[in-house]
């Protein structure tokens, strides 16, 4: 059996075992159910038009290697983010890379550089988001930048490679491949796919800024269902509390988990929480009716979006067993 895959899986029991260990769960049950459903449809049509925006975005990305419609684009990133509900690892990244691949004869390795491309520069927003929510709101930092040291080297490292490619592959030929050919391999193949995804930016400056304000609206939107979540439990939180908060949870979930990112998502919740002093108890709550109308949302759309497109679960579950 597949390491990572019983890994994610272990990491998912061990942090939600500990949660409950922690928090009252009658509390945390109140909470969620005393949401409303009202409020609830809201969160998840704010769901839908970040995916709108997520497909515009993913429509630039592949415009150079194929002229991929918006309902195209839209519809397969849905098919995508559903098989990540259902399947760990991420395993939907790929799905919707092939499937793109072989309606528009793009070929895997392009249509996975616009994926590879799509999460640089989200993780880079993500970043940006963090540094100007510990500048608007220094409090809200506190012990949060201690942990995010390493996810944010991780994404400089990853902007610098889709800033400077060439000069990143020049150095791990002289550096990686002394260390280890196989590594060597892998990161020539990481960059070289960079190189190739970059291409979308190439296409001139109103195909830049579609890219650029698609992006950084896919995650203001998620900012304002954090914020409207917070409100119906009796928190206002401040935007620089904000955006410290949705960076931190969502850059967390590179943390390998099982589907949907059980236990990973509530404990970024509790630690950022904890850091504002308030209750863990408000963050359990809070994250699991995030992450219900995002996991509800989400198998919707990508249930609609199966009718639509005409593609079976079994061509999907058969293309993941390949």
């Amino acid at each position: 059996m597949n390491t990572k895959l019983i890994l994610s899986y272990l990491i998912s029991i061990l942090l939600v075992f500990v949660i409950l260990l922690f928090v009252d769960v009658n509390k945390v049950i109140e909470g969620v159910i005393g949401f409303g459903i009202v409020h609830f449809i809201v969160l998840m049509l704010l769901v839908v038009i970040s995916f709108v925006l997520r497909g515009i975005l993913w429509k630039e990305l592949l415009q150079p290697f194929g002229k991929v419609s918006f309902l195209d684009s839209f519809h397969i990133n849905n098919i995508g983010f559903l098989v990540n509900n259902i399947l760990p690892l991420r395993v939907g990244e790929i799905v919707k890379a092939v499937l793109v691949g072989k309606k528009y004869s793009i070929g895997k390795v392009k249509a996975f550089s616009t994926v590879i491309v799509n999460r640089i520069l989200e993780g880079s927003v993500l970043v940006l988001f963090f540094i100007a929510g510990i500048i608007i709101a220094p409090a809200a930092g506190g012990d949060i930048k201690n942990v995010m040291i390493l996810p944010a080297i991780a994404f400089v490292i990853m902007l610098g490679l889709f800033i400077f490619p060439n000069a990143f592959l020049k150095l791990s030929e002289r550096l990686v491949r002394r260390v280890s050919e196989n590594l060597y391999g892998k990161t020539r193949t990481l960059i070289q796919d960079i190189i190739m995804g970059e291409k979308a930016f190439r296409q001139g400056w109103g195909s830049n800024i579609s890219i650029v304000l698609s992006t950084i609206g896919v995650w203001a939107v998620v900012v304002g269902i954090y914020y409207l979540a917070g409100l119906r439990f009796g928190l206002v939180l401040g935007i620089g509390e904000l955006l410290v908060l949705t960076s931190f949870t969502s850059l967390v979930t590179i943390i390998p988990s099982a589907p949907g990112f059980i236990g990973t998502f509530q404990a970024g919740f509790i630690f950022v929480f904890l850091a504002l002093g308030l209750g863990a108890e408000e963050a359990t709550a809070i994250s699991i009716v995030i992450q219900l109308a995002f996991f509800i949302a989400t198998s919707l759309l990508g249930i609609i979006s199966l009718h639509f497109t005409g593609i079976k679960m079994n061509e999907i579950t058969s293309m993941e067993k390949a």
